[in-house]
């Protein structure tokens, strides 16, 4: 795992990749895989904005 000022890089096996591939949509929640126990996902709202600030979709 790389730790930057604002990011995390992590490096998957395909095992970890196919277990958080399954876990993936768009709606809010918090998930760990078996792959990686001690760590938890959380997808969170998100406001999708046009240039003007006005909210075009939301996501979770």
């Amino acid at each position: 795992m790389i730790e930057k000022e604002d990011s995390m890089e992590m490096v998957l096996n395909k095992k970890a990749v196919e277990e958080l591939a399954e876990q993936l949509q768009p709606c809010v929640k918090k998930f760990s895989i078996p792959s990686l126990k001690s760590i938890v996902f959380e997808i969170v709202k998100t406001d999708v904005k046009d240039s003007e600030e006005n909210i075009v979709e939301t996501i979770g």
